[in-house]
């Protein structure tokens, strides 16, 4: 997170360089002190409104799991009801048929009893495999942005050294129109012969 308000400094920097090498020489520096200090501030505000909005999706993320274990709770228990009633009809088809209740009414029930277990079996561990995949893609997604936080520093420090460069080069201004490098070379004199 730090790295976003360095960056912020450093583009702000090099913004402030750029506009200020219309003024050779120490317009350069002044400039990239001035955007360096603005980009410092604008990075401060955005990493707050960064973590404002990790928060709020932790808190969004929270809320779906709440509401998908109600959904998955109201979905296992109509599993239950519906075999309740499977078995009940059974019970009462084989009842009115035997008058009493048989073997194949006991049979049914069973059957009935075992599809109901492996269903919710089979629920459960489609539940389990929901929770893990979501585990490992908010992994994911925290692994990602650390990798995009280290990009944005790296980033940094080659911008950190152009603009090093740019300003050291715009301090060695070149001279004028009317100006020398070098002294002229003049000859020696002699003193009186």
């Amino acid at each position: 997170m730090a790295a976003e308000a360095i960056g912020g400094a450093v583009e702000g920097a090099r913004a402030g360089a750029a506009i200020g090498s219309v003024i050779p020489g120490v317009g350069t520096a002044i400039g990239a002190i001035a955007g360096g200090v603005i980009g410092l501030v604008g990075g401060i505000f955005s990493n707050k409104k960064k973590k404002a909005a990790k928060r709020a999706a932790r808190e969004e993320a929270n809320i779906r799991r709440q509401a998908q274990a109600m959904q998955q709770g109201l979905q296992r228990r109509d599993l239950v009801r519906e075999a309740r009633i499977a078995r009940s009809r059974a019970v009462a088809a084989g009842a009115a048929e035997e008058r009493v209740s048989g073997s194949g009414t006991a049979g049914a029930a069973s059957a009935i009893g075992s599809q109901l277990n492996f269903g919710l079996s089979y629920f459960d561990d489609q539940v389990t495999l929901d929770y893990n995949a979501n585990e490992f893609r908010k992994k994911a997604g925290k692994y990602a942005g650390q990798a995009s936080d280290i990009n944005t520093a790296l980033g940094s420090l080659g911008a950190i050294g152009t603009l090093g460069a740019n300003i050291i080069g715009s301090l060695k201004s070149p001279p004028t129109e009317g100006q020398r490098t070098t002294p002229p070379i003049v000859a020696p004199t002699r003193g009186p012969r």
